[in-house]
């Protein structure tokens, strides 16, 4: 989304040579005490392969490995157009070690990929804590596009963007589309959990460096995979985080909030630039303490009334903190609601004040810039309102999403929230939402 510059693209040239050339060294075992092994799992072979923008992210980790500590051990796993790689990134490393490289294709938004990649963090890199970044599309709660659920075939051609977008050896990574045109391989959320759980692996947090990720309904399928959820509700700038300030300050950082700091550090200096004033919001989530959330909302989520002509009379949320714009341009993706401020406007206050108190338990860090750009054109932008905001969204269920289903590559989106764990959990099943 954003113009590489001619420096960029140099640094981006020289990178290359830099990981190509690495061979096995000797081992470095991390010393005794405190450690931490962080994988990178950057999900590349798609439109963000296309741009290079793995590549920049690279090189910005070999820059923060001057600043690694003993007991700190990044791994980045790469698969883009060429066959997967695993690279290892230490304290003393004056170049990131090749641990492995696939003779073949790996269909990295396979459940089983990430799966098989965690394990090997845990049997080959043991740590006392393990961190993951996740890296590359997302849209957050949405199901798979390969569901099937649209009822149009105008939307054959649509590239929705979900986590772990993956073309295949034969796909089109500009434009996200698999062989022949077909849908590119996604992972679901609750396929994603699994596949964290059966690694054998808890980890201490997971960063999610791409889009939409910041949603109730995912961060709860995920609540028995990480005690942290770091992420943001927006789509965010194809650049994402910087990782030589991330590896220095905060993929380490023994408090939490120092990732999410650094994270929205880097994009608050940008502002003043008048090329890179993408703005952000991320926040970090305690998962331990969203089944609390749940059932504070479940006690208190009113019942939905009817119309006159007997229609279910949907919440207005005309002025409501949103997130994302609803437009064809993006596929029909809902607007991924703050869930602070739809509930302080459509609960009652005694149950508002109930839930708060869950959420800001649930919330450890919240941070954003005064605005962030939305698209689909180049000077749409959203404020944020920094009194209400709390940098995570929520699906609300509304007639706009039933009557354009067949133009939205997951279909009818009040129809899909059903299917989610959070739609039972939080009470809008049993209010006969």
């Amino acid at each position: 989304m954003t113009k590489i510059s001619p420096f960029l693209l140099s640094s981006l040239l020289a990178v290359g040579p830099l990981f190509s050339s690495c061979r096995d060294a000797e081992d470095h075992p991390l010393p005794e005490g405190p450690s931490r092994t962080v994988l990178v799992y950057q999900a590349a072979q798609n439109s963000l392969g296309t741009l290079q923008m793995h590549v920049q992210d690279s090189l910005e980790m070999v820059k923060g490995m001057r600043y690694m500590k003993p007991g700190e051990r990044l791994l980045l796993f790469i698969d883009d157009n060429r066959p997967p790689r695993l690279y290892e990134l230490a304290h003393g490393y004056t170049t990131p070690k090749l641990i492995k490289r696939w003779a073949t294709d790996l269909n990295s938004a396979d459940p089983a990929t990430l799966t098989e990649v965690l394990r090997m963090m845990r049997e080959g890199f043991p740590a006392d804590d393990y961190g993951l970044v996740l890296w590359s599309h997302a849209t957050g709660w949405l199901p798979s596009a390969k569901s099937g659920a649209a009822s149009s075939p105008s939307i054959a051609s649509q590239r929705p963007l979900s986590f772990g977008v993956d073309v295949g050896p034969d796909g089109n990574m500009y434009r996200d589309m698999a062989a022949q045109g077909g849908r590119p391989d996604e992972i679901e959320i609750p396929r994603l959990a699994e596949a964290i759980q059966q690694s054998g692996v808890h980890l201490n947090y997971i960063l999610f460096d791409c889009c939409l990720m910041q949603c109730v309904e995912a961060a709860y399928d995920l609540r028995h995979a990480a005690d942290y959820l770091v992420a943001s509700p927006i789509a965010i700038s194809a650049a994402g985080g910087e990782y030589t300030k991330l590896v220095r300050d905060g993929l380490f950082a023994s408090d939490i909030r120092r990732l999410g700091q650094t994270y929205v550090a880097h994009y608050q200096e940008l502002l003043d630039k008048k090329t890179d004033d993408f703005g952000v919001v991320l926040s970090i989530l305690r998962t331990d303490r969203l089944q609390a959330l749940a059932d504070a909302l479940s006690a208190t989520l009113p019942a939905p009334t009817l119309t006159a002509s007997g229609t279910t009379n949907y919440w207005d949320l005309t002025g409501t903190q949103h997130y994302a714009p609803y437009v064809g341009n993006f596929f029909y993706r809902p607007e991924y609601f703050d869930m602070n401020d739809v509930l302080r406007r459509h609960l009652s206050p005694t149950g508002y004040a109930e839930v708060k108190t869950a959420l800001d338990a649930a919330i450890v860090y919240k941070g954003a810039t005064p605005r962030f750009f939305s698209g689909p054109l180049v000077d749409n932008y959203i404020d944020v309102d920094a009194e209400h905001y709390c940098g995570v969204s929520m699906f609300v269920p509304q007639a706009h999403y039933t009557a354009f289903a067949r133009y939205c590559p997951q279909g009818d989106l009040n129809i899909a929230f059903r299917h989610t764990a959070w739609y039972q959990a939080a009470g809008w099943s049993k209010q006969g939402w």
